[in-house]
C-alpha cells in the first residue's frame, strides 16, 4: 500500500470536501495532520497543514477528479428551483419579481401586542413579506 501526498489544505473541512469528492468517485483516499490541526488551527502553517493521500495508483485519476468544476451543474439547479418555487405559487416580489422571499409573518404593534397578551398575534392582522434581493417588505393579501 503506497500512498502518495495529493494534496495539501490550511483546513480540515476543506480537507474532507476534497475527500467526499474522490470518495464519490471511488478513489480511496486518507488524511494526515487532521486532528492536530482542529485542536489547535495555528499549527497549520507549522506542519504543512492537512495532508490527503491516495495511493500511487490511483493519482493521476484523482487530479482529474478534483480538477473538475460542478458550476455550470449548479446554475443549472438554481433555475430549477425557481421553476419549483414559481410552480408551487410561492410568493413574488413586486418590485423586481424576485422568488426569493421569506415567508409570510404578522408584523406591526397590534401584531406585538396581541401575542404579548393573548399569546398568539390576533389573525387579522396583515401579513408581510420580505424580498432577500432588493429588502422591499410587502404585504400578502
Amino acid at each position: 500500500m503506497n500512498l502518495v501526498q495529493l494534496a495539501t489544505f490550511m483546513y480540515p473541512h476543506e480537507a474532507h470536501l476534497a475527500m467526499g469528492k474522490l470518495d464519490a468517485h471511488g478513489i480511496e483516499s486518507s488524511l494526515q495532520d487532521e486532528l492536530t490541526i482542529q485542536i489547535n488551527n495555528f499549527y497549520s502553517n507549522a506542519i504543512g497543514g492537512v495532508k490527503l493521500h491516495v495511493l500511487a495508483e490511483d493519482l493521476d485519476r484523482a487530479k482529474e477528479v478534483l480538477a473538475l468544476d460542478y458550476s455550470a451543474e449548479q446554475d443549472e439547479d438554481a433555475d430549477q428551483i425557481k421553476e419549483t418555487a414559481s410552480e408551487t405559487n410561492a410568493f413574488q416580489c413586486p418590485n423586481c419579481n424576485s422568488w426569493n422571499v421569506g415567508e409570510p409573518r404578522l408584523k406591526g404593534p397590534f401584531a406585538l401586542l396581541s401575542t404579548l397578551l393573548l399569546g398568539f398575534p390576533f389573525p387579522l392582522v396583515s401579513k408581510q413579506s420580505l424580498c432577500f434581493d432588493c429588502h422591499t417588505e410587502f404585504k400578502i393579501r
